[in-house]
């Protein structure tokens, strides 16, 4: 087995521990955050942890209609300009608490007068000791060099901070623990389903609402473990000019949970049969398995274990999709566990 899969599929085992952890810093963030009558929220990450970063954005404006953007670095980094954010909370996420940008940014924030935030795995990372407060994944050192672990435990705890900033009660970890743990009891279905499509190529993802972050994050993880060109769209943007890519053949991976965007998945499978395009469908409706060629049915559970369903089960696709191909997901060519960019 590999690191990528090892460690991926032990990450339910660290939830358990958020709340100890964590939920003490985070009730003093939203405290704060509510003295200092803070209406905007901004996020400085890059990869997997900025795919983290538009999860939370998505769950902090639905639960406590506080504003949330992406920071751009290079705005900091390389044209040297300083954004005001003295009335903001600025969250910086790095697994490794080391990237030399985010820690520019976070720097300047610090310095402007902004509640600072860090969400690393290492509290004695310099990430970790710059922010005014440390958001802890504890979850073990992640060996892989593809962000596995580390990205389900940045998903909770930044889940746990938007439930906290819109007055909410905790998401239940231990329940959503339990639902992965049984979730993966069969997870040789997935495994049969990598080695269906292994074979496909110039993938397009598509998504929307809650999961588009993690379509966001399967297309990073076909790229840099299966080395297959992919791209992710939101359903509401891909029916624009991106449309234009589908013909006999394009395979489209689609995520599609039941709910809020039900009908724009159904309305969207339909028409990519219309024109002949070949559908994998991760979904627990019905319709959409009919229309698909190949697909993955998700169990129904409550929608805060829904999430960590979906990481795990695509998160597995990409790594036995390496297997079947062959490949070592934990040895990406041209890549090291730690990235530092401008």
């Amino acid at each position: 087995m590999s690191l990528m899969l090892e460690e991926l599929l032990s990450a339910h085992k660290s939830l358990g521990k958020i709340i100890e952890t964590n939920l003490e810093t985070i009730d003093k963030i939203s405290q704060e955050t509510k003295n200092k009558n803070i209406a905007f929220i901004t996020t400085v990450a890059r990869g997997t942890s900025n795919h983290a970063a538009a999860f939370f954005k998505y769950i902090c404006e639905l639960k406590s209609g506080i504003m949330v953007s992406r920071f751009n670095h290079s705005v900091t980094t390389i044209a040297g300009k300083n954004v005001d954010m003295s009335k903001s909370l600025v969250i910086g996420i790095s697994q490794s608490g080391t990237s030399h940008d985010t820690l520019k940014v976070m720097q300047t924030a610090k310095e402007c007068g902004a509640i600072t935030v860090a969400v690393t795995n290492y509290p004695s990372s310099p990430l970790a000791k710059l922010c005014d407060h440390h958001i802890y994944l504890n979850c073990g050192e992640e060996k892989s060099v593809a962000a596995t672990k580390t990205f389900t435990l940045q998903i909770a705890n930044l889940h746990l901070l938007a439930c906290r900033l819109g007055g909410e009660e905790a998401p239940d970890f231990d329940k959503i623990a339990n639902d992965i743990c049984a979730y993966i009891k069969n997870i040789a279905h997935i495994e049969a389903l990598a080695q269906k499509t292994k074979n496909m190529n110039n993938m397009i993802v598509l998504s929307r609402g809650i999961t588009l972050p993690f379509a966001d994050e399967l297309s990073l993880k076909l790229l840099e473990t299966c080395y297959k060109f992919s791209r992710s769209y939101s359903v509401a943007e891909f029916a624009h000019g991106p449309y234009a890519l589908v013909e006999k053949g394009r395979t489209v991976l689609l995520l599609a949970p039941s709910g809020d965007y039900a009908q724009d998945f159904i309305k969207i499978a339909h028409r990519l049969k219309s024109d002949n395009a070949e559908l994998i469908a991760f979904t627990d409706i019905k319709e959409i398995m009919a229309l698909s060629d190949y697909y993955l049915e998700m169990p129904s559970v409550d929608k805060n274990s829904e999430i960590y369903l979906y990481i795990t089960a695509l998160q597995s696709y990409a790594a036995f999709t390496a297997q079947s191909l062959s490949l070592n997901p934990d040895k990406p060519r041209g890549l090291n566990k730690i990235t530092n960019t401008l």
